[in-house]
């Protein structure tokens, strides 16, 4: 009998006689150095984040197809209808998700989704973690996964990604899968990990499978990119960690295909250290801020900017992550060519007088907060500000977070990162030209030192409500 509840890593074959067993505890880890074929049965423990009964986990196998373990041994107390795989042919969004059941052979090829237990709460505030025990052969060596990109009909938006699994029982290190110079040419730069940290919306009938389906939402993906690292998808103490670089074992996860092809895991790969985190940095220099965007219900997403060698202001691989999707609180930078993205990285030498468009999406007119997560490197000193050009406001987000409110829709040009508080030199915009505004006994009077052609006066959500040509007549 032997438990490991820390990690083994062994050279050569791991043989596990009848009769015997072998328990590897959570968090621990058994990594192998040389390709060869193993015999005999592992049992390998793995525990989720605490969730209620709505929250799905994303899971890989770490034994062999061959072994017979199936999505019922994973979840015996899942309904029947909550086990999905991934089509990534069957165009972008929920159409992708291909219903499976309690006896699904895990494929370690593949990435699969499973319900919570139905035994657990219906409420979002009393969760549990769930623990399984992967029982089969464990695999090892170079394993093969397909990725597909294909063509899509007209009129269907091709999404690209591919649900994926890591499939040995030891953490993989991301940054080596992402940048392994096969795979570089297949996948792009970016890893997404499903958190489930927003509740679904009510329940509505599925034709499709004749049930009740509920939408979660998109913004619920952590985002991890090699050279800037990751976002999470709530604020740092909150219980959502982003991804430190490495995928856990029995972890599902998406990445988006650029080409058909075949990827691979390999032994070099995996490492025996950080196995903790169910969802390692970059040594070169980077300084990086996290921006927080919220409104007053608990909507909550995240977007990074960070300076760092190799990177550029266009789109660059493993450094920028492009936004998997929207949800009532998306938030992201815009690059120049528009793309938006949830990780952006920025060349160096840092210039401060650099400014960087955000953009947001809001699906329900609302209050919201922008404000700063954690930074480092040189932005323990360095001034950060935020530009809200609608309303012509420069403001310190090193004081304490900016709030406003705003309609509903996408809005990609109103506020900027930025890290001077000055426009045309000076401190005030409005000095700038000499204007002087003041509202006294419900009038608004303005004094201004040049010819003034037009005034717009717009409420606190960017609403226009009324415009004056002082030459002209009111309307």
């Amino acid at each position: 009998l032997f438990r490991s509840t820390n990690s083994i890593t062994v050279t050569d074959i791991v043989n596990v006689n009848a009769g015997g067993s072998f328990l590897i505890k959570n968090n621990a880890s058994l990594v192998q150095v040389n390709n060869v074929a193993n015999i005999g049965n592992i049992n390998m423990e793995r525990t989720t984040q605490p969730m209620y009964r709505y929250d799905y986990t994303y899971w890989g196998s770490p034994v062999t197809q061959a072994s017979g373990f199936t999505l019922g041994n994973l979840s015996p107390n899942t309904l029947y209808d909550k086990y999905f795989s991934w089509n990534p042919t069957n165009g972008g969004g929920n159409g992708n998700w291909v219903l499976e059941n309690s006896s699904t052979v895990m494929n370690p090829t593949k990435g699969y989704i499973v319900r919570a237990p139905q035994t657990y709460s219906t409420n979002p505030t009393t969760t549990n973690a769930y623990t399984t025990n992967f029982i089969g052969v464990p695999n090892n060596g170079t394993i093969n996964v397909p990725i597909v990109v294909g063509t899509m009909p007209a009129g269907l938006f091709n999404d690209k990604l591919n649900l994926l699994g890591n499939p040995y029982p030891s953490a993989v290190d991301a940054d080596l899968f992402l940048n392994h110079t096969g795979n570089a040419a297949l996948i792009d730069g970016t890893i997404y990990f499903w958190t489930h940290h927003s509740p679904p919306s009510a329940a509505y009938p599925n034709p499709f499978y004749g049930n009740y389906t509920y939408n979660y939402t998109a913004g619920d993906y952590a985002t991890y990119t090699p050279a800037m690292g990751g976002v999470g998808t709530v604020p740092t103490g909150y219980g959502g960690p982003a991804p430190n670089g490495f995928i856990a074992a029995g972890q599902g996860f998406f990445v988006k295909g650029t080409a058909n092809g075949t990827v691979v895991f390999t032994n070099t790969m995996r490492d025996k250290d950080n196995n903790s985190d169910f969802f390692r940095m970059s040594t070169n220099e980077r300084h990086r801020v996290w921006l927080n965007l919220a409104n007053q219900q608990g909507g909550f997403s995240q977007t990074l900017v960070g300076y760092a060698e190799g990177a550029t202001t266009g789109y660059d691989r493993g450094y920028d992550g492009s936004s998997f999707g929207g949800n009532f609180v998306s938030f992201y930078s815009v690059l120049a060519d528009a793309q938006t993205v949830t990780v952006q990285g920025r060349p160096l030498p840092f210039d401060q007088s650099d400014e960087v468009p955000l953009g947001y999406n809001a699906t329900a007119a609302n209050t919201y907060t922008i404000g700063i997560d954690h930074f480092d490197g040189l932005f323990d000193s360095q001034n950060i500000y935020l530009e809200d050009k609608l309303l012509n406001v420069i403001h310190d987000l090193k004081q304490n977070a900016y709030e406003f409110t705003s309609e509903v829709g996408r809005f990609n040009d109103r506020f900027v990162l930025r890290y001077t508080d000055s426009t045309l030199g000076v401190t005030r915009p409005d000095a700038a030209i000499g204007v002087v505004a003041i509202i006294a006994n419900e009038k608004l009077m303005v004094q201004a030192s040049e010819h003034i052609e037009q005034i717009q006066v717009f409420d606190m959500t960017g609403k226009l409500v009324r415009t004056y040509n002082p030459e002209v007549s009111s309307k």
